[in-house]
């Protein structure tokens, strides 16, 4: 792997003549048309990974989207607080308990069928992060606590011996 720049655009217009020539019952359709519908299908995508408990898992082997809290044993320090007060405070939240919400894209057991994913990261926008924390606010009963992943080499990439 070499260094270089991440790309976050992913819609593009070459992806659009492919699709035309891949499936020509689309011929008529426009650039336009074609990015806005990609544009819904994102904000389906983004509602329901925030609005349900259990993520929404996504086709081809992408791995799943998911709002949970992280971990127990994460504990979170309230930054602002913590200078006005010169030492380190916790976040004293009654709702959540002090835990933290966090979009994960979990792709644990998608890399067995997709190994190449573990070259890609993810970054959540602006708007996923604003629906996230109204969501949180209201319903932190409903978020789960993630998974505790174990370090060290995954078992769906461990070579079989012979």
């Amino acid at each position: 792997m070499r260094k270089a720049e991440f790309s976050k655009l992913m819609i593009t217009k070459d992806l659009h003549r492919k699709f035309i020539k891949e499936f020509p019952e689309y011929k008529d359709m426009t650039w336009t048309e074609f990015y806005e519908g990609w544009l819904d299908i994102a904000k389906e995508i983004r509602q329901e990974a925030v609005h349900n408990p259990l993520g929404v898992r996504l086709g081809s082997y992408l791995g799943e989207l998911k709002l949970q809290f992280l971990p127990y044993k994460l504990d979170t320090v309230d930054h602002v607080a913590s200078v006005e007060a010169g030492e380190e405070v916790r976040n004293a939240n009654i709702d959540t308990r002090g835990k933290s919400a966090k979009l994960k894209w979990e792709r644990r057991f998608a890399v067995k069928f997709n190994k190449i994913l573990q070259f890609y990261a993810f970054d959540e926008t602006r708007e996923l992060n604003r629906l996230a924390f109204e969501y949180m606010l209201e319903n932190s009963g409903k978020l789960r606590v993630a998974r505790v992943t174990l370090g060290g080499m995954n078992i769906w990439r461990k070579r079989i011996k012979k």
